[in-house]
């Protein structure tokens, strides 16, 4: 092969180079001019390409045998597995250029970024040596960001250390975040992932939210429905609400971005980050309690609003259980609120003073439910002011 320099262009390089420039197209003017190279120091320019391919020779070359061989290196030798004649660096990850069609493509490359993320995890490296493409595809995949926070940070972001080091105004600047519970939601993400993959920290309880297990679509479509808020669905998807955030939400927080004005629904939510903590954020374990309680008055900290108005129905209130729909009352708010007695609970079922017949009812069944399942003492009127 002759030399680069006085060679026509190739095909593939056009591509790239016009790949390259709809990054940068995509990105504020501000950011052509100032990105993070000049307050980091850590980018690799388009004139750095050929020595990283290079680079990536030579790591193909060697055998990595030992554990004690540098982590970056290792997280690399699963490129060795692949050829240069059939693959191809293509948006930060290795894909081939076969014949099966864009959805092939995309399903392989989808594939291959799990296989970085897993031999990353594998390998117990630190999420700073982690490099260019393992964090787009832990961006993309484990934290959930949209598509154009994702291709700011292919464009900008390329290794795990530059990320880790980004302050609350470079992510803005940088990858474009102008919503502060989008930053909120990369910086914890951040945090989290620095922490399980430091070698020196201690494992925490909480690893299942690193995987995405409980991403903000989750806590859109299934975890907000199962409190009573489903009203709220639109608001926390569009802030990308995931359940490693819900502890760090302020009162400001909820009532502007969130639009959650109503205390009463705010203290549910409250309630219901506490099953969660209770939980230790397990998925599966949650998705089976209430299983098991779906048919039988039991484990009332894990029914959703659904089984209170299935139990409100059973007791002989049928009238009045639809006035539950939409109103934020769960099981942890049931077992867990001190200051949520019979009379309260009344009130949100909007049974009238007047019907003394229904309203004994509800006391009677009420007391009744608290003192076989939870240690909550009936009649306590303690109000606590979490999160209103």
């Amino acid at each position: 092969m002759g030399d680069s320099s006085n060679s026509t262009p190739s095909p593939m390089s056009s591509v790239h180079s016009s790949q390259d420039s709809l990054h940068f197209k995509g990105l504020h003017p501000s950011q052509k001019k100032k990105g993070i190279k000049s307050s980091l120091g850590r980018f690799f320019s388009k004139k750095d390409k050929q020595s990283q391919q290079q680079q990536l020779q030579q790591i193909k070359s060697k055998e990595i045998s030992t554990p004690g061989s540098d982590y970056q290196s290792q997280v690399s030798q699963s490129f060795s597995d692949y050829s240069d004649t059939d693959y191809i660096y293509n948006d930060g990850i290795y894909s081939s250029f076969g014949t099966l069609g864009p959805k092939a493509d995309f399903d392989r490359r989808k594939k291959r970024k799990h296989e970085l993320l897993a031999e990353a995890m594998k390998a117990g490296t630190p999420f700073a040596l982690w490099n260019g493409p393992t964090v787009v595809a832990w961006l993309e995949l484990w934290v959930g960001m949209p598509a154009w926070y994702v291709a700011a940070c292919r464009a900008n972001v390329k290794s795990g250390a530059i990320m880790s080091a980004l302050s609350d105004t470079e992510i803005q600047r940088e990858i474009g975040i102008s919503n502060p519970l989008h930053r909120l939601k990369l910086r914890l993400a951040i945090q989290e992932m620095v922490s399980l993959t430091s070698p020196s920290a201690p494992r925490t309880s909480r690893s299942t939210l690193a995987y995405g297990d409980m991403n903000h679509e989750w806590i859109g479509n299934e975890w907000l429905p199962f409190l009573g808020l489903p009203q709220y669905r639109s608001t926390f998807m569009e802030s990308l609400v995931d359940a490693r955030m819900l502890d760090h939400l302020t009162k400001r927080d909820l009532r502007g971005q969130l639009k959650m004005v109503e205390e009463f629904h705010r203290t549910s939510l409250y309630y219901g980050t506490m099953c969660l903590k209770r939980l230790n954020y397990d998925r599966q374990q949650l998705d089976e309690r209430r299983r098991l309680c779906e048919s039988e008055p039991t484990d009332l900290l894990v029914w959703s609003n659904e089984r209170v108005i299935r139990w409100v129905q059973a007791i002989g209130l049928k009238e009045y259980a639809s006035n539950l729909v939409e109103s934020g009352v769960h099981g942890a708010l049931l077992a867990l609120h001190e200051g949520l007695n019979h009379n309260s609970f009344a009130l949100v079922l909007q049974i009238p003073l007047q019907n003394s017949q229904a309203r004994q009812l509800l006391e009677r069944e009420f007391k009744a439910l608290l003192s076989t399942i939870t240690e909550r003492r009936p009649d306590s009127t303690d109000l606590k002011d979490q999160m209103t």
